[in-house]
């Protein structure tokens, strides 16, 4: 993947001992990269490409004991987003301790950079009424805090349906903000950006 600058990412394997993310610096050539954040193992998602060069990065965590990655001593979380230079963006934080589970199956970058992500996220019963409540798409701030308004109405449009919730599959957004998807047995449908169900769309 290129970034807008003409660097790019790829995926190494050193030695045949481990794999990790690398930013390979195109002035350079291949020989000489520039160290990027990587995980344990090659990142699951990404890069998702959003404003000024950065980037989104998932990995998931299906296990609620296992260990965050580290980087030069530095725990990596689940959900990064690095800077056009491959370091970390410190400035989006993930809370990812709210969660027992996170298996994301895809994720898009908006037009104003927050981060859309749907698969099978599970939280902390301490944190939600329903323990291990399922969500099937989060909505995500530019500096990594849930958009807990859109989890409200989504949660509305998901148990709206009859039977099994959405199992969203792929987003898309339009120009004017609002989200398609695709669900599971063809379901196509819309949302508007605040999560609500469009009503207007009709598939």
């Amino acid at each position: 993947y290129f970034l807008p600058n003409g660097d790019l990412y790829m995926g190494v394997q050193h030695s045949g001992s481990y794999n990790r993310l690398e930013l390979v610096d195109k002035d350079r050539g291949i020989k000489n990269f520039v160290p990027a954040p990587g995980f344990d193992g090659r990142p699951d998602i990404g890069p998702i490409p959003t404003y000024n060069g950065k980037s989104y990065f998932l990995a998931r965590n299906t296990s609620s004991y296992s260990e965050p990655p580290y980087y030069n001593g530095r725990q990596i979380k689940y959900f990064n987003r690095l800077n056009e230079d491959g370091s970390v963006d410190t400035t989006f934080q993930f809370p990812d301790t709210l969660f027992s589970s996170l298996d994301p199956e895809g994720a898009l970058a908006q037009q104003d950079g927050s981060l859309v992500t749907w698969g099978d996220f599970r939280f902390d019963p301490a944190y939600t009424s329903e323990a291990y409540e399922r969500e099937t798409i989060l909505r995500i701030f530019l500096d990594g805090t849930l958009d807990t308004n859109f989890m409200a109405h989504y949660r509305q449009v998901d148990t709206a349906n009859l039977g099994d919730p959405l199992y969203v599959q792929q987003v898309i957004e339009q120009a004017d903000g609002k989200l398609l998807y695709l669900g599971e047995r063809s379901l196509l449908g819309r949302m508007h950006a605040d999560g609500t169900r469009d009503t207007s769309f009709q598939s």
